[in-house]
């Protein structure tokens, strides 16, 4: 079995992880959804291991738990304020130093 979800889902999360960084923004992506991602994968690559140990699908669900991990982690970070806002590639007003 050759692993032909790994590109599409791959690209599908890493440009998720581009969408949140790029608006700033995570209210909208649910946590839940991404733990149980993180979850699912690591759990498959359990069972494969334990299977089989095929290289390829082990290497496939290692990448996608990656980067769902990715995904997690960039919402998690921007949904409490963790990392600064960007707008239209600045920084916004709140995390500039004035000196007033």
């Amino acid at each position: 079995m050759v692993p032909f979800c790994t590109p599409l889902s791959g690209f599908a999360k890493v440009t998720y992880m581009y969408g949140i960084i790029k608006a700033g923004n995570a209210d909208a992506v649910s946590l839940t959804t991404w733990i149980i991602s993180v979850a699912t994968n690591m759990s498959r690559l359990f069972t494969v291991y334990v299977d089989s140990a095929d290289v390829k699908l082990m290497i496939n669900f290692l990448v996608s738990t990656l980067l769902s991990t990715g995904v997690l982690v960039t919402a998690l970070l921007y949904q409490y304020q963790l990392l600064p806002k960007f707008q239209c590639g600045k920084l916004s007003r709140k995390y500039h130093k004035h000196d007033d």
